[in-house]
């Protein structure tokens, strides 16, 4: 369902800034004149409108998941370089497997 207060904006975007020719709440008794044809092309126009707003959306939707992969590869870059400290510490400390000395 498209959001009312997004259809104007959305029908501006999609004709131009022309005034909507479709109103989200408007019944056909205030428009005893609207024909077939009308109707047809109300409908048309709503559908439009759906669209254009569920591109904004995946659009939003694709910079939202492009930013997380980007934090990922940082955060993978961070995780290899704490995993290279460890293992660079433990082998500091790994003692060689010989018998001490008084014994």
């Amino acid at each position: 369902m498209i959001d009312p207060a997004m259809s104007s904006s959305v029908t501006h975007s999609v004709h131009g800034g022309a005034a909507p020719l479709w109103r989200p709440h408007a019944s056909e008794s205030e428009h005893p004149a609207m024909s077939k044809a009308g109707s047809e092309a109300a409908r048309i126009l709503k559908l439009e409108e759906k669209v254009a707003y569920q591109d904004k959306i995946i659009s939003e939707l694709n910079d939202v998941v492009v930013a997380l992969n980007r934090s990922m590869d940082g955060f993978y870059k961070r995780l290899e370089a704490v995993e290279r400290t460890i293992q660079a510490e433990l082998a500091a400390r790994e003692q060689p497997n010989e018998k001490p000395p008084h014994y």
